[in-house]
């Protein structure tokens, strides 16, 4: 698949992002977006983590599930999964930036904030899954790159 068929895909999943018109300060995207905004790899869905004020709000209008310890709410089909602070990771550190810090130092691109690359390989690095420590690889080529 070329560089601009991955781009496309990936512009469509978060095209739908900016139909929720979700508001900026509120959320940031995390997880393989930040990967996938910069054409590194294609992604599947979009993660989104929000804060306290936006989860309370959409936790009104959409039940939030549990799997696997994971509570989320999926919107637009499944491509879109939202995670308050707590929703995830239940040993958290010190050293582990918090969902309003990474929000709050979210990088906009084409109108979108975005998690930071440092704090998505932090937590990659954290997870140690396969697909992670791929996702690793990627994130320290592309910023090796830029320095």
């Amino acid at each position: 698949m070329s560089n601009d068929q991955i781009d496309d895909l990936n512009k469509r999943i978060f095209d739908v992002v900016k139909e929720l018109n979700l508001p900026i300060g509120h959320f940031a995207i995390t997880s393989s977006g930040p990967i996938g905004v910069r054409g590194l790899r294609q992604i599947n869905d979009a993660d989104i983590i929000v804060d306290n004020y936006l989860w309370s709000i959409l936790v009104k209008e959409h039940k939030p599930e549990t799997d696997n310890g994971l509570t989320k709410i999926t919107l637009s089909g499944g491509l879109v999964e939202v995670l308050g602070e707590g929703s995830f990771f239940s040993n958290y550190y010190p050293e582990d930036p918090t969902v309003e810090h990474q929000i709050k130092t979210a990088e906009v691109i084409d109108g979108l904030p975005f998690v930071k690359l440092k704090f998505i390989r932090h937590f990659k690095e954290k997870l140690g899954r396969e697909k992670d420590l791929k996702d690793i690889v990627i994130i320290d080529q592309y910023l090796a790159g830029k320095n």
